[in-house]
């Protein structure tokens, strides 16, 4: 996360084109935040589901998490100081994040979403290598918590599954049924894995057959 300490672009009073054309920034708009999280004490423990896919030894043997070598100054001295979902919130005001999406299987999540609903959003990720358990833990959350969101990494999967795959369908479905967005990482993965399941053009026929979702 970044340093709350930086310079405040919700400060900004306008933007510029690419042609230099000043544009005016919008105002009375909070930002959602579709792809946000509380701080981890082990950040290496939430990558564990990509180990059987890492093949090059800095990504197994140096790397604190897979995507180190895009993210070099992540701030940790904070985390020993101060409770993680007062940390969350102060960044959030400070950039001027209204509402977030975070997930909703730890303690500190749950405290979040229970304590700042006005503030957090539950999601969850599924693998769709779990068939019929990953629909049912999707209907369970949302009759639960109020699940919002669900996240999907194909990339991320053991063994992948790509996005057009018949295995994701079932989740399709009950997203539509209960109205629920689905969060789909496409194109590049950050972490060292292949990217033919998560190509951008994998989105068309599912886009066709759900258009609801």
């Amino acid at each position: 996360m970044a340093d709350p300490t930086g310079p405040d672009p919700a400060g900004t009073a306008s933007g510029t084109t690419a042609s230099g054309t000043a544009v005016p920034w919008p105002t009375g708009l909070g930002i959602v935040d579709t792809m946000f999280d509380l701080p981890f004490a082990d950040i290496s423990k939430v990558y564990e589901f990509l180990s059987p896919q890492l093949r090059d030894a800095q990504s197994r043997d140096d790397f604190e998490f897979p995507v180190e070598y895009m993210f070099k100054d992540v701030p940790k001295a904070a985390l020993a100081e101060r409770d993680p979902v007062d940390h969350a919130l102060a960044l959030m005001d400070h950039y001027g994040i209204e509402t977030a999406l975070i997930g909703s299987g730890s303690e500190d999540q749950s405290r979040a979403l229970s304590g700042h609903p006005d503030r957090f959003l539950p999601s969850m990720g599924v693998d769709p290598n779990d068939g019929m358990l990953a629909v049912e833990a999707i209907v369970r959350a949302h009759e639960t918590i109020g699940l919002r969101a669900v996240a999907a990494f194909p990339a991320g999967c053991s063994p992948q599954v790509p996005i057009d795959d018949k295995r994701w369908y079932p989740v399709y479905a009950k997203c539509c049924e209960l109205g629920i967005p689905v969060f789909m990482c496409v194109g590049v993965p950050g972490p060292r894995v292949p990217m033919g399941c998560q190509k951008v053009e994998r989105l068309d026929e599912v886009c066709w057959f759900f258009p609801e979702l």
